[in-house]
């Protein structure tokens, strides 16, 4: 919620991805998918905010915040080779947007998840003189 006396104009949220150092190098774990950038002011869907990835971080641009009014910001990553497969290892990733900050770590899974759609078409096959 912008709080302040006035709007906030054209601002920049940045996201590190969960990059994190690992053998003398950084490493980024996440990417950005493409087009999944929702933004919402006061739960109104908005435009004009603009993602893309400058480097290893993630910046969402032109965003504007009405004086009192609250917003979202709702987009997607995926993990990629880059992410830490250790036991006990997680994946830290930072937001900030001005002097606001959000961290949050999702743990290492130790198994797989796995997603198998099923179903079933019944088809109706014509008799063509065969007993």
């Amino acid at each position: 919620t912008n709080n302040r006396s006035t709007a906030i104009t054209d601002a920049t949220l940045t996201d590190n991805l969960g990059a994190y150092e690992y053998g003398g190098g950084g490493l980024v774990p996440l990417e950005y998918v493409p087009e999944s950038l929702l933004y919402f002011v006061n739960g109104s869907p908005e435009t004009g905010a603009v993602a893309s990835v400058v480097g290893s971080m993630l910046e969402i641009s032109g965003i504007n915040l009405p004086q009192g009014s609250n917003a979202q910001l709702i987009y997607s990553v995926r993990t990629n080779g880059f992410a830490p497969l250790d036991a006990g290892s997680q994946i830290t990733n930072t937001a900030a947007l001005g002097e606001l900050t959000a961290t949050a770590s999702v743990p290492v899974r130790e198994e797989s998840e796995l997603t198998i759609p099923k179903f079933v078409n019944i088809i109706k096959i014509k008799n063509f003189g065969m007993k």
